[in-house]
């Protein structure tokens, strides 16, 4: 009887420690990169050229609204929320781009609630 207890305590030390590693082993694995999505170079632009629009301005809230086509062109659109001189205002981006060669063609602002 006393050796079966000791068995047991002998084998509850060694399985613990080889479990908590095992779950810390798995709890510890690094998270996948999430790939770059297919707006992100018109995004960097339509920040960029609304803070030149509105240089007081401080861009504070982002959202892409998705792809449309107009004219041939591939157009995306962007609201940003940007504070300026103590009010805050949407504005509607839409980058209009060649959809042939992937360049910038024009870019259009409207202004709106945020």
């Amino acid at each position: 009887m006393r050796k079966t207890i000791l068995m047991v305590i002998c084998l509850c030390t060694l399985i613990v420690p080889i479990s908590s590693t095992t779950f810390l082993h798995t709890a510890q694995a690094a998270p996948q990169a999430k790939p770059t999505p297919s707006y992100a170079k018109w995004s960097r632009i339509a920040i960029k050229e609304t803070k030149k629009r509105y240089p007081m301005g401080q861009v504070t809230d982002f959202l892409y609204l998705g792809k449309a086509k107009e004219n041939g062109d591939k157009v995306e659109r962007f609201k940003l929320i940007v504070r300026d001189r103590g009010k805050e205002l949407g504005v509607l981006v839409y980058v209009h781009v060649d959809p042939k060669t992937d360049t910038l063609k024009n870019i259009a602002f409207m202004e709106t609630r945020p």
